[in-house]
């Protein structure tokens, strides 16, 4: 695989993440913001690039020109957490992008000739306006919501909340401070006065910003309004509680969604409504608000005042009503590809470092998720064996999500299928650390975790994954670069898939009696060169009295079937297995999980097939329910 496709791969897993394998090819691109989601075909032109459709994950630069159709919409997430969602038939151009994480302080100017749009002001706009510049006026935004609605003739700015917004046309300037107001400036002429917004005078806006319903109901504003994600940035004082701020050389946009339908995202919960992906960001990405009876937000009667009123926060978004909030904490599995081992993986290790190789993982990770209804918040820690090869017999702990000592939001949990978790390193009690031996160091990785339910696969998926409804258990996808502490300069970036639930206790196993376990199989594919995500099928007969099992099963289009025993020294509870199709092996290694009303209601865990030495290798997790 050359190295311009592996930057490009390495892209869809961490986006913003600053790799070697740019400085071998050479690659200036520099991203200022992410896709977070999309409905039809809206298109991103880069300058001196290719214009292409911007698919949930892509990057946004400055100067980029972004184009609509009649059907087309698009949510844009910038790296200070700003967030512009963009309507149908629109142009508009992101003029100038600056950030500077450790100020907080920068500038963000788009161009906006024709469209509906809506921007959620994040850490920039806390210091100074955002500009928008259309053919009538000049809008500066400081904190808060502004929908703009943008003609050749005619511009109407509604401020929704925040701090300030000020429209600027013919020599004057109009500002409104009073959630609610709307101001119009016609071509040619000067802004008008502030006026108070009647009930529902949204409603047009914001039936251009919904996306199409046929599209599995992902809607790019509306995906940003059910993501969970901390609103803490906008329409807040400076200094309203420590924000974390990104390292635009290490931060946590990830480019993990390709564009898979709806049915392989949702493939092993079909009993549960499908959810709308949550944007992979930044921790305290700002949440626009959540409309009510179709006629856009309630926006309050306005009370008359001496001064401006305090800003009005949006409503929280509550958990949907198919799926529960839980505060649990589940356990399991991690598996999937990492670069930056040596050339042959652990093979040949004197080769030394090469980034652009990947290799399995050559133990099966662990997983823990910790989730609290009552504060919508999620966190986890990832444990990566031999993170660096084999040979080095080294531990990663990485640690994910929560909220900060300070109060800095590192996640998102909307309910018990939908969350999401970032990298943190606020918490002096929860720092992830690389061991080796008796030496632990701490790490500065970049990381992230999402359920299936918030993000679907992070590469192009081929293969149909099987059924299974697997209401108890949770799985989704990670990616995580890591720095090693012993090498100056090495990075070991790594993606795969999760599962975890409610591990069957000892005590817990039955011990007569035989049940056939089906579901999924699903997992990361290095093909000679081409990485993918991969899909199938998982089967297993499991003998309770002999604590054994035949499995069967399907991945990237091929059969395998073998067998599966109990661990030795465990009571059954935990299996491993080898099987073999069309002149490949594999091997899988496994557990079972409870359920409230069945102690052994699942089996899940992960799986891996081919070794590093082989032009095909795979590796990925299993679930099923009997």
């Amino acid at each position: 695989m050359s190295d311009a496709n592996t930057n490009r791969l390495l892209r869809t897993a961490l986006c913003g993440l600053v790799l070697a394998l740019s400085a071998t090819t050479g690659e200036a691109r520099t991203p200022v913001g992410v896709t977070t989601a999309s409905d039809g075909d809206p298109m991103g032109k880069p300058p001196n690039e290719n214009e292409r459709i911007l698919r949930i994950g892509i990057d946004v630069q400055a100067n980029e020109l972004v184009t609509t159709a009649a059907s087309d919409r698009a949510h844009l997430v910038f790296l200070d957490g700003s967030s512009l969602t963009v309507g149908p038939n629109a142009h508009v151009v992101i003029d100038r992008f600056v950030y500077d994480p450790a100020t907080n302080t920068g500038d963000l100017a788009i161009n906006a000739s024709r469209g509906v749009f809506r921007l959620v002001g994040g850490r920039l706009s806390k210091q100074k306006p955002i500009v928008i510049t259309t053919p009538s006026s000049t809008i500066g935004i400081r904190g808060g919501i502004t929908i703009v609605s943008v003609t050749q003739t005619e511009t109407v700015a509604s401020f929704v909340y925040g701090n300030s917004m000020s429209v600027t046309a013919g020599g004057q300037t109009q500002t409104a401070t009073r959630a609610g107001s709307q101001i119009v400036t016609g071509a040619g002429g000067a802004p008008g006065m502030p006026s108070l917004l009647k009930q529902g005078g949204l409603g047009a806006a914001l039936n251009q910003l919904e996306g199409a319903a046929a599209n599995a109901n992902m809607a790019p504003d509306q995906s940003a309004q059910r993501s969970g994600f901390s609103r803490q940035n906008s329409g807040q004082p400076a200094n309203a509680g420590p924000n974390g701020p990104p390292n635009l050389a290490n931060n946590t946009l990830v480019n993990a969604i390709s564009n898979t339908s709806a049915e392989t995202q949702q493939a092993t919960r079909p009993a549960t409504s499908a959810s709308a992906p949550v944007p992979a960001a930044t921790p305290n990405i700002p949440v626009t608000p959540q409309p009510t009876g179709g006629n856009g937000p309630t926006i309050p009667t306005p009370t008359p005042t001496a001064g401006p009123p305090a800003p009005v926060p949006p409503p929280a978004v509550p958990p949907p009503a198919a799926t529960p909030r839980t505060s649990q904490t589940l356990t399991g599995f991690a598996s999937g590809l990492v670069y930056g081992q040596s050339y042959h993986g652990d093979y040949h290790s004197h080769y030394g470092y090469h980034s652009t190789t990947a290799n399995l993982l050559s133990k099966p990770g662990t997983v823990s998720i910790t989730t609290d209804a009552t504060t919508g918040q999620a966190q986890g820690t990832l444990v990566l064996r031999d993170l660096a090869g084999s040979h080095h017999r080294s531990t990663a702990t990485l640690q994910l999500g929560g909220t900060g000592g300070l109060g800095a939001t590192n996640s998102a949990f909307v309910d018990d299928k939908t969350y999401v978790m970032v990298t943190q390193h606020i918490d002096p009690s929860r720092l992830s650390s690389w061991q080796q031996g008796h030496s632990r160091r701490q790490v500065s990785d970049t990381s992230v975790l999402a359920s299936a339910g918030a993000l679907p696969s992070p590469l192009p998926m081929q293969g149909t994954p099987g059924s299974c409804a697997c209401e108890f258990l949770t799985w989704g996808w990670w990616a995580a670069s890591v720095p090693d502490p012993r090498h100056h300069g090495r990075t070991y970036t790594a993606v795969g898939p999760y599962v975890a639930g409610t591990p069957t206790t000892s005590f817990q196993m039955p011990q007569t009696g035989s049940a056939t376990y089906t579901g999924f199989m699903t997992g990361v594919v290095n093909n000679a060169g081409n990485v993918y995500a991969g899909a199938g099928s998982y089967q297993n007969t499991w003998n309770f009295a002999n604590r054994n099992g035949a499995f069967n099963g399907t991945f990237d289009g091929r059969a395998y079937s073998g067998t599966t025993q109990a661990t030795a020294g465990s009571n059954g509870q935990t299996f491993t297995g080898s099987f073999s199709g069309g002149g490949r092996t594999g091997g899988l290694n496994g557990a079972f999980f409870a359920s409230p009303t069945d102690a052994a209601k699942y089996q899940a865990g992960t799986f891996a097939i081919g070794n590093n030495g082989a032009p095909y290798k795979a590796s990925g997790i299993f679930a099923g329910q009997r």
